[in-house]
């Protein structure tokens, strides 16, 4: 799950409501390290200008990283 600003974001995963698991992509939990990273690295900055683009640039990797676990769970062979 990608961790925004202060919100979590929710994937597929944490909102599928069946019995059968949900395998999350190695890419998309790799994208999702680097998120967490890149939202630390920004919040721990001075506040300014690089600060700000810092964030953005943090919102934007987790909007893809959403946006790739979302296109890349699948369901586990039963």
């Amino acid at each position: 799950m990608v961790t925004g600003f202060g919100v979590p974001l929710s994937s597929p995963s944490a909102e599928a409501g069946s019995s059968s698991e949900l395998i999350q992509s190695p890419l998309a939990g790799e994208l999702n390290t680097r998120v967490i990273e890149a939202l630390d690295r920004a919040r721990k900055m001075p506040s300014g200008d690089e600060r700000t683009a810092a964030m953005r640039r943090a919102a934007i990797l987790g909007n893809a990283a959403e946006i790739l676990a979302y296109f890349s769970v699948k369901k586990t062979p039963q």
